[in-house]
């Protein structure tokens, strides 16, 4: 994207070789651009006319996306949740999975660290530490795995199975909620969960 007015491109191009020296490059929208600017009720009007509705819960669950595309890339069966509507802003509700820059920072780093597997279209996956690797991980429920620098970690054949969480409409139309919900429509409900953690540095191998 120009980080420029686009009637200042023109005139900073009119020397040949400043033009000549210029190129594009094109990614697709899921990895590179969802921006948060509109208000829940401005969003259900662009979502209303086929637009994209730029809303905090939009960029949230585009982030969810982005991720899950990683994780396909690495080889992971990820399944697709359904699409709700909050507040009149279509989202996929999952799965839901979070990747910190610690674990990946992008497809290289994911394709070397995740080996197969499978998420449900209801799970949450949240990982972070750059020691983390997952072979044939299967997650139909919320996992969380955390693990501090050192800690070298290896997820191998697990299965998790739990309540998970749930994204679930705001009770009494959001009027008594914090903001950084009300400008997503929704909330997160923790019904139930794994949670792995390595405080220490080590070699760890997770099996059960």
């Amino acid at each position: 994207r120009l980080e420029c007015l686009m009637q200042d491109l023109p005139r900073a191009l009119r020397d040949a070789a400043a033009a000549s020296a210029t190129g594009v490059v094109s990614m697709p929208r899921w990895i590179s651009y969802s921006p948060v600017k509109s208000s829940l009720a401005a969003g259900a009007a662009l979502a209303a006319r086929g637009l994209p509705p730029m809303t905090s819960s939009t960029g949230e669950t585009d982030l969810y996306a982005a991720n899950r595309m990683l994780l396909r890339q690495a080889g992971m069966e990820v399944a697709e949740g359904p699409t709700a509507s909050f507040g009149g802003v279509p989202v996929v509700t999952g799965p839901r999975v979070s990747l910190a820059p610690s674990f990946a920072v992008g497809v290289g780093d994911v394709v070397h660290k995740v080996k197969g597997g499978s998420i449900s279209a209801r799970s949450t996956l949240v990982v972070s530490g750059a020691g983390v690797r997952l072979d044939n991980l299967h997650l139909d429920g919320t996992l969380i795995i955390r693990a501090v620098a050192g800690a070298s970690v290896h997820v191998r054949g697990l299965t998790v199975s739990n309540r998970g969480w749930a994204l679930e409409p705001l009770k009494g139309g959001g009027l008594r909620a914090p903001e950084e919900l009300r400008v997503r429509g929704y909330q997160l409900v923790k019904y139930e969960q794994r949670v792995i953690e390595f405080s220490e540095p080590g070699e760890f191998e997770v099996t059960a």
